[in-house]
């Protein structure tokens, strides 16, 4: 193939991206931007976390994160006022803010005398899907991120190829997120 033909391909594919009535090929690129997870923040403490899915962890470190915005794949959860709080085999984070009722907030971790983290078993929110996923976390005196391989969507990018949406995300665009009518509700019991 030549620098030509090349050229061409390249340019009809970018066109196809853009066009109003390729959504096949927007919702695979969407897919593929869903396969890497990350979580980013600010904070005040020191601490690191791994994760092999949302169901084993260990860390180590305490601080506070007062506002995070963690992403489940396409969705995403803004998480305020964290504690985080490890000690390898038995830690903790998450917050009283709740996505369903009270005292269970969607990104909760509780890891007691195992890595596993039981505050996942008894709570629907992220989706099975997304509880699929390996990665990382660090806590920096002024920053909070992480990164994490969404294992569900790198399955879900390969059956999208063949137009099946196990994610049920198709059409759906990258900034929805989890949560937001529950945080209104609290925000105005607060007030």
């Amino acid at each position: 193939m030549n620098r030509l033909t090349r050229l061409g391909t390249t340019l009809l594919l970018a066109l196809a991206l853009v066009t109003p009535g390729c959504q096949y090929a927007k919702d695979r690129l969407l897919d593929a931007s869903d396969v890497i997870d990350i979580k980013y923040g600010y904070a005040v403490g020191v601490g690191v976390k791994v994760e092999a899915t949302n169901y084993v962890g260990v860390g180590i470190g305490w601080g506070l994160t007062p506002k995070s915005r963690e992403w489940y794949g396409r969705r995403s959860h803004v998480s305020y006022d964290q504690e985080f709080m490890h000690f390898v085999l038995a830690g903790r984070d998450g917050s009283e803010r709740a996505w369903g009722e009270p005292g269970k907030d969607g990104t909760d971790h509780y890891n007691m005398v195992l890595p596993i983290n039981i505050a996942q078993l008894d709570h629907g929110t992220p989706p099975m899907l997304q509880r699929w996923r390996v990665g990382f976390e660090l806590l920096l005196p002024m920053a909070h991120g992480g990164l994490y391989l969404n294992l569900g969507e790198l399955v879900d990018f390969f059956a999208g190829l063949a137009t099946i949406d196990i994610a049920d995300d198709d059409g759906t665009p990258k900034s929805e997120q989890y949560g937001d009518h529950f945080i209104e509700e609290l925000e105005v019991e607060d007030a």
